[in-house]
Formats: structure tokens, C-alpha cells, sequence
């Protein structure tokens, strides 16, 4: 009986070390994508492209119709200004 006692005690904290196990895996694997979407902001390429698409949407289609028609003078100015900032 007393070995059938120790058994049961040991099966719980192994369950129980994998559970935590599984637990830490999923913190670890959520702050490494985390870390890794931050660091792509330190490209000065990727912050101008995020800016255009993400903040910007109904200016990159203003822009897109003005390039068609040959008028694409703002939007250089708009990206001069926009590295400026970010220098």
C-alpha cells in the first residue's frame, strides 16, 4: 500500500512539472514574438513602410492616384519629412 501512496505523489508533481513546463514554453514563445515585432521598428525602412500602410492608409491611396496621374511631388515631400523625423 505505502509504495502505491508514493506512486500516486510522484505521478501529480510530474503532471504538475509539466504543466508548468507547458506554461512557461507559452510565456517564453509569446515574449520572444513580442521582442521580435519591437526590434523590426529599428530599421528605418520597415517604420516608413509600417507608417505608410498602417497610420496612413486613406494618404497611400490619395497617393497612389496622384503617382497614376503623374503628380507625385507630395508624397517625396511627405517621405523627406517623415526621415527627418525618424533621424
Amino acid at each position: 500500500m505505502e509504495l502505491t501512496g508514493k506512486l500516486a505523489k510522484s505521478s501529480k508533481s510530474a503532471y504538475g512539472l509539466m504543466v508548468l513546463v507547458f506554461i512557461i514554453y507559452k510565456y517564453n514563445r509569446a515574449v520572444y514574438l513580442r521582442e521580435k515585432e519591437i526590434t523590426r521598428f529599428s530599421d528605418n525602412d520597415y517604420c516608413i513602410a509600417y507608417i505608410r500602410s498602417q497610420c496612413l492608409p486613406e494618404a497611400a491611396v490619395q497617393y497612389k492616384r496622384k503617382i497614376r496621374d503623374g503628380q507625385g511631388g507630395e508624397l517625396k515631400q511627405a517621405m523627406d519629412e517623415l526621415k527627418k523625423v525618424l533621424k
